[in-house]
């Protein structure tokens, strides 16, 4: 029986030494029948990639098949890389993988085993969420992307199967989508609620890898960027990204999909009501005497940048309340007011100690 599991990993120049640690992970893997592609995304000077060569010969003793594939854009292609990938691997079983990820080393072949055992597409199993800070030094592991099973409808509502958790039984799932290329943020998310529409998966209640978030804003999400244009570069991305996956749901599931949102959030197996807490904060933020005192300071800024002036609208999600709460905590009057906080704080203390 085939077993070969071919393993797509996205990369960039500047990028060798996640994907040494990469390769050296899979390595570790004790399913052994693996191929890796190495799909660079490049924006055309071909000897960026001297070094990205140089680490994939250091780990051809490990992977006798691993090869390298190009692709060259002057835009972010990452949903192309991932076709490419597909195209040129050859195994029975198809995997993705972020140069910065990890997978644990019994992951593809329990995720195997679980296929073998059923009748079922795809399997995923249960993603660990590893914080890092500059140094590369683990600081906190979470589990938000733990449900109880799967539901098509809770996977409509959520994107709580990361990208490099799943395994794809292409001799099964023939009639396999390809990657939204207009997409460059949530692609491996439409992609596989387009493979869901058709192929129920199995999920395997087994942790099989980390999803690796670092406080130097190199990962794509939100999470570690402290520099507020960055900020605000990645938030247009991904609220562009969300417009044209809420379309895409749209045309994948008709009408009802609205219903499928209003859901309330207990309604998910094994996820916790969704608090309002950073929408009540950021209310309390704008309410705030400091932030008030602040706002001429920062419209005459905005003024200079050549930007409109400050508007303080409530966001309607959490998530973008979130982000305006860490725009806030990198911002100049942040700092500025920080005083007037301690001695506030101060104050509480002494008035609850009488």
């Amino acid at each position: 029986m085939n077993s070969l599991v071919s393993v797509i990993v996205r990369t960039m120049p500047g990028r060798e030494a996640f994907l040494d640690r990469c390769l050296f992970v899979l390595s570790g893997q004790t399913h052994e029948q693996i191929e890796v592609t190495v799909v660079v995304q490049y924006f055309g000077d071909s000897s960026e990639l001297a070094q990205i060569q140089n680490v994939s010969k250091r780990w051809q003793h490990a992977f006798s098949n691993l090869q390298i594939v190009l692709n060259e854009s002057q835009t972010d292609a990452r949903a192309h890389s991932l076709n490419l990938g597909l195209q040129q691997s050859h195994g029975r079983y198809a995997a993705f993988l972020d140069d910065d990820d990890k997978v644990y080393p019994a992951h593809y072949e329990v995720l195997i085993s679980a296929l073998r055992e059923s009748q079922f597409a795809w399997a995923y199993s249960d993603v660990v969420r590893a914080g890092y800070n500059a140094h590369g030094q683990l600081v906190s592991r979470t589990m938000p992307f733990h449900r109880s099973g799967y539901s098509f409808l809770f996977h409509l509502q959520d994107n709580f199967i990361p990208i490099h958790s799943f395994l794809i039984d292409r001799k099964r799932a023939t009639d396999l989508p390809s990657v939204d290329e207009s997409l460059c943020r949530l692609e491996d998310y439409d992609f596989l609620l387009r493979l869901a529409a058709s192929h129920e998966p199995v999920y395997v209640p087994h942790v099989g890898c980390e999803y690796c978030i670092r406080d130097d804003g190199s990962n794509s999400v939100m999470d570690g960027t402290a520099q507020v244009q960055d900020m605000l570069q990645k938030q247009q991305l991904w609220n562009a990204a969300r417009t044209s996956l809420q379309e895409k749901k749209y045309a994948l599931v008709g009408w009802w999909l609205r219903e499928v949102l209003d859901l309330p959030a207990t309604a998910i197996a094994g996820k916790p009501h969704l608090s309002t807490s950073f929408r009540d904060t950021l209310r309390d933020y704008y309410q705030s005497t400091s932030w008030r005192l602040t706002r001429p300071l920062r419209n005459l800024k905005r003024r200079f940048a050549g930007l409109p002036r400050e508007t303080m609208n409530l966001p309607s999600t959490e998530e973008d309340a979130l982000i305006a709460l860490l725009a806030i905590h990198s911002s100049f009057s942040w700092e500025l007011t920080a005083p007037l906080r301690l001695l506030k704080r101060a104050v509480s203390r002494v008035r609850r100690a009488r």
